[in-house]
């Protein structure tokens, strides 16, 4: 069972979570939960009906048994122990950690994988103020754009500067000099450090990028779509949910994907005010 259905930090109590999960699934789930996590199928049933608790070691287990990933299984844990809290202080301090960390989830930063460019202002306004380091630097992960002479190629980008900026992504700890002059991504994945004045310019540089490719003949593999819509309240941020679910899990797989295409993924949500 996975956890793509259900974003758990639209919740903020752990038995609505847990039975929304349950009742998602296939028939026998509180049954399989109760097998996997060491107790009666009974047991589950009175925590579902608020007459019992799960202790924090059943609410871990249930987090596995739930697929859920780390930033996930920490909140699910916090849930738990809300729901055991008696003294009114402490549940209010929780209540405030849990609020925080779901306010934090709706960030799609924190969807993302990858290290804030911590460096200093210099180097981040040589990263960011042109989408080229950005290309280059990721194109470095595929084998095939490894060689200075060949980035140059596919990026139309002059082969001088590409062999300075790769110099300079060398320095940052971003590649690495690897055999027959080849560039090799070193893995880190970076981002803007959070309020940065460079984020608002390097998101428009990235559309003037796309602009660009709308000017040229649409290739086969080429999607571009927009619209305007009306829609309800809860609608509209269901669909942030979902879009914030699918950077989560585009972003996780990659790792785990060969590398061997560069493509450009772009995209804007935003109410009409």
């Amino acid at each position: 069972m996975t956890s793509k259905t259900f974003d758990i930090f639209d919740y903020s109590d752990f038995r609505t979570y847990l039975k929304a999960r349950l009742s998602a699934g296939p028939r026998g789930m509180q049954a399989r939960l109760a097998k996997f996590i060491g107790c009666q199928a009974t047991y589950v049933i009175k925590v579902l009906k608020e007459d019992a608790q799960f202790t924090e070691d059943q609410a871990f287990r249930a987090a596995g048994f739930l697929g859920l990933r780390e930033k996930e299984l920490e909140y699910l844990l916090d849930l738990a122990r809300l729901d055991r809290i008696s003294d009114p202080e402490a549940k209010k301090y929780l209540l405030t950690v849990i609020e925080t960390k779901a306010h934090a989830a709706q960030s799609v930063r924190n969807r993302v994988k990858g290290s804030s460019f911590e460096r200093s202002l210099e180097a981040q306004l040589r990263y960011f103020s042109s989408v080229k380091p950005s290309l280059i630097h990721i194109a470095t992960d595929c084998p095939h754009l490894q060689i200075p002479s060949e980035i140059s190629k596919r990026l139309r980008i002059d082969l001088t500067e590409v062999r300075e900026t790769l110099a300079f992504l060398e320095e940052q700890g971003l590649v690495a000099g690897g055999p027959n002059g080849r560039y090799i991504h070193t893995g880190k994945m970076i981002h803007l450090p959070k309020g940065s004045p460079l984020q608002p310019l390097f998101q428009r540089l990235r559309r003037e990028m796309i602009m660009r490719r709308l000017d040229e003949p649409e290739g086969e593999r080429d999607l571009h779509f927009s619209m305007a819509l009306v829609t309800s309240k809860h609608h509209l941020d269901r669909l942030r949910q979902d879009l914030l679910r699918f950077i989560e899990q585009m972003t996780s797989d990659l790792p785990h994907e060969k590398s061997e295409e560069l493509a450009v993924l772009a995209f804007d949500f935003f109410p009409v005010t």
